[in-house]
């Protein structure tokens, strides 16, 4: 019989060996720390690039919770839970396209922003860029949430009656939300769209009235309520300078006037948009059904098979539009790590 000492050396060196192969909650978000000290550091830029690797949201986040016990236990807090909320944020934009887990991670941030004591500008600017991010991920229920948090510490920001407006109008599509959405519950929510819409119209901003109005008009139009939906954008239009936002008014007047049988005016629309932005899928479509239906089929034809010869799409300002605040989002971050000292 071996000796107890060499007996307890082997199961120690044994031990050794299973953990060797079984990686504990350090080995797994070694990584994490790196990341974040060097973030933390002020290489910003360099980490947000590196977070679109990551290839799983949710697994970050449990790794965040582990690495924050650690982290929280240096001096200042109050700046370590800005590193940490600035971090996740980061990563819920850079990986928007994983959807609800981006909302997850952004959100587990905002508890770390919750808790400063003192919130001051890094605190609005950090709101306003998760509102991007939320966008991004088209993620109705955490953006709602989010709007509650940031009215907590900022009750005046002027941003807040356009978010809430946008995550009613997320949730009356079902494709972004958790459940299929009845048809009462469909008209509901854009009822209620409209009317938050209406109310950021009475901004001091020209830029919240601005998106207000546009995004009025096509709640308004999915409602069936064309007439509302053109004054709406009428109303918008002088106050539009973005290339893009004009081209999404302009898309939506055309939709509306077609449904209220005024189809010159419509393919004006339609053509003044392709004058922002040629060859854009969606409008390049919607005049190709009005020719096709108004019996010009050898102009849809044309308009049609020019749009599918191209190698590579032209970008089309409707894909921005669900996710909302998103194409802020570079802007918003910029802005955000200026403060974060």
């Amino acid at each position: 019989m071996l000796p107890v000492k060499t007996i307890v050396t082997r199961l120690v060196a044994a031990l050794a060996a299973v953990l060797a192969l079984t990686p504990s909650a350090a080995a797994q978000n070694a990584w994490v720390v790196d990341w974040l000290r060097e973030y933390a550091g002020g290489k910003h830029v360099a980490i947000a690039n590196d977070l679109r690797k990551v290839a799983s949201i949710s697994r970050l986040e449990s790794d965040l919770e582990i690495v924050s016990k650690t982290w929280l236990k240096q001096e200042p807090v109050d700046q370590r839970r800005r590193e940490l909320a600035a971090f996740a944020l980061e990563a819920g934009f850079a990986q928007a396209v994983q959807g609800t887990a981006a909302g997850k991670l952004v959100e587990w941030g905002c508890k770390q922003i919750r808790r400063v004591t003192k919130p001051g500008e890094f605190e609005r600017r950090w709101h306003l860029a998760a509102f991007s991010a939320l966008g991004g991920a088209i993620d109705p229920d955490n953006l709602q949430a989010h709007v509650t948090h940031m009215k907590f510490h900022f009750p005046n920001e002027p941003r807040l009656l356009f978010e809430r407006a946008v995550a009613s109008e997320l949730s009356a599509a079902d494709v972004f939300t958790k459940r299929r959405v009845s048809a009462g519950e469909v008209e509901d929510r854009n009822a209620e769209a409209a009317k938050r819409y209406r109310e950021a119209t009475a901004s001091s901003d020209p830029g919240i009235q601005a998106e207000a109005l546009l995004r009025l008009g096509h709640v308004e139009m999915a409602r069936g309520k064309l007439d509302a939906a053109v004054s709406a954008l009428d109303h918008a239009e002088p106050l539009l300078s973005d290339a893009a936002d004009r081209y999404l008014l302009l898309l939506f007047r055309g939709q509306a006037l077609e449904r209220l049988k005024q189809p010159d005016a419509a393919r004006r629309a339609y053509e003044s948009a392709l004058a922002i932005q040629p060859g854009a899928h969606s409008a390049t479509m919607a005049l190709a059904s009005l020719l096709f239906r108004t019996g010009e089929r050898a102009d849809a034809d044309r308009l049609v098979s020019a749009l599918m010869a191209r190698a590579e799409p032209v970008p089309d300002p409707w894909w921005f539009y669900w996710p909302a605040d998103y194409r802020y989002g570079i802007e918003r971050l910029q802005a955000m790590r200026e403060v974060l000292k």
